[in-house]
């Protein structure tokens, strides 16, 4: 288990080698990426360094694991539901980034992540370790400022709770320091995550590097306890009496 989820400020891609590529004993995971596609967006990461960050993620990911990928702005889209990774969907669920283009009007994060805690909850496997990866650059945004209290006090509350009951991690990344970052750390740590800030899009690439290697450690704790737990009984000690 993760333990102590700290706050991560700054972070240089490239500094940490991705291992998540290798198979990790019998314990697969399933992944869905949570992207903001708001116009905000546009303006913080021009170059689409998010969207080079995330194909470098999804390039090293092994077979055993399923990827989907919601992105939300004013609406929520499923570009990609949740699939095994394979050669042949490898190049589906990057085609599927070409959906980003930070148009949206507003950030509707709270049914976004209802939407991706959904596709876990209908299609992830029995036995798997469960993720979420959530990057958004702003606080939540309907254009109804009541609306959007309702909303947030939803995803910490409701939400947090209905991912934790069902064994989903939620990996948090507030990118820039115009996101909630309170909201972001506050379902970390209620799922058992981590939660890291970007103050710069050049930063997310290490960001995604370090939430591989969180999930492969997930992954091989589990496999460890599985080991553990089917370990047969050690034999009875048998002790002859005095004759």
């Amino acid at each position: 288990m993760l333990s102590h989820p700290v706050l991560k400020d700054v972070y240089s891609p490239g500094t940490v080698q991705p291992t998540s590529g290798m198979p990790v004993g019998d314990v697969p995971s399933d992944i869905v990426l949570l992207l903001d596609n708001s116009g905000s967006m546009k303006t913080n990461d021009p170059q689409f360094l998010t969207s080079k960050a995330v194909t470098e993620f999804i390039n090293q990911l092994d077979y055993s694991t399923r990827l989907g990928i919601v992105i939300f702005d004013q609406k929520v889209t499923l570009a990609y539901p949740l699939t095994e990774v394979s050669e042949q969907t490898r190049g589906e669920m990057l085609n599927s980034l070409d959906k980003i283009n930070y148009r949206g009007l507003y950030t509707n994060s709270p049914d976004g992540l209802e939407r991706a805690i959904y596709e876990l909850k209908l299609h992830a496997r029995e036995d798997t370790e469960r993720f979420i990866v959530f990057l958004t650059d702003g606080i939540v945004d309907t254009g109804d400022k009541q609306k959007d209290i309702t909303k947030v006090d939803w995803m910490r509350k409701e939400l947090a709770a209905d991912a934790a009951d069902n064994n989903i991690k939620i990996f948090g990344i507030a990118f820039t320091d115009g996101a909630d970052i309170q909201l972001i750390q506050s379902l970390a740590q209620q799922t058992n995550a981590e939660y890291f800030r970007a103050f710069t899009p050049d930063k997310i690439s290490g960001i995604f590097n370090l939430i591989q290697e969180r999930i492969t450690r997930v992954r091989e704790e589990a496999r460890l306890a599985e080991i553990e737990a089917n370990k047969p009984p050690p034999p009875p000690v048998i002790i002859e009496a005095p004759r």
